[in-house]
């Protein structure tokens, strides 16, 4: 089974941020609405769920997985495939509810062989550069 997410394709979705700016923008619900939820930490893994639009949250994902990856000082990381449509995880007795045309997506990202995905590692620092670029909460 081929990857999923390719190097290049990952590259490419986040540059495709910056043609989605207004698209985003232009929500009923604020970017600052944007979820995210770490759970399942292991030494060399982690796993994720992200609630955004859904023009952007494969983008966002991606994201949120090089910016934590990084906090843990990795290298590299490698996404397993999304799985799309789980329950919100709601720390804290969060009240979310899921806007419309927005999604929520499950990952695990793997930060050092074995990994249970077929799908390539990616360069932590060369990704932080693509994300940074573009979401204000990547600092």
């Amino acid at each position: 089974m081929p990857p999923i997410w390719t190097e290049l394709m990952i590259k490419k979705l986040v540059l495709v941020l910056s043609m989605l700016a207004s698209t985003v923008g232009a929500s009923d619900v604020p970017r600052q609405s944007m979820y995210t939820s770490f759970y399942n930490m292991e030494e060399n893994s982690f796993s994720f769920q992200v609630m955004a639009p859904l023009e952007s949250i494969r983008e966002y994902a991606i994201c949120k997985a090089v910016w934590f990856a990084a906090k843990q000082e990795a290298e590299q990381v490698a996404l397993s495939d999304p799985i799309y449509g789980n329950p919100l995880k709601e720390p804290n007795g969060l009240n979310l509810r899921v806007p419309d045309n927005w999604a929520v997506v499950d990952a695990t990202a793997f930060m050092a062989s074995p990994k249970a995905t077929v799908n390539p590692f990616v360069n932590v620092a060369e990704m932080a550069v693509f994300c940074r670029d573009y979401w204000d909460w990547y600092r």
